[in-house]
C-alpha cells in the first residue's frame, strides 16, 4: 500500500512539474519559429 501511495505522489509531482515545462517548450518553439521567419526574410531581401 505504501508503494502505491509513493508512486501516486511521484506521478502528481511529475505532473505539476511537467505543466510549466510544457508551457516553456511551447513558448520557445514559437520564438524559434519567429526567429526562423525573420532570418528567412532578411536572407531574401
Amino acid at each position: 500500500m505504501a508503494l502505491i501511495d509513493y508512486v501516486l505522489a511521484l506521478c502528481a509531482l511529475l505532473g505539476t512539474l511537467l505543466i510549466p515545462f510544457y508551457a516553456m517548450y511551447q513558448v520557445l518553439r514559437r520564438k524559434r519559429r519567429a526567429v526562423r521567419v525573420t532570418a528567412m526574410r532578411s536572407n531574401r531581401s
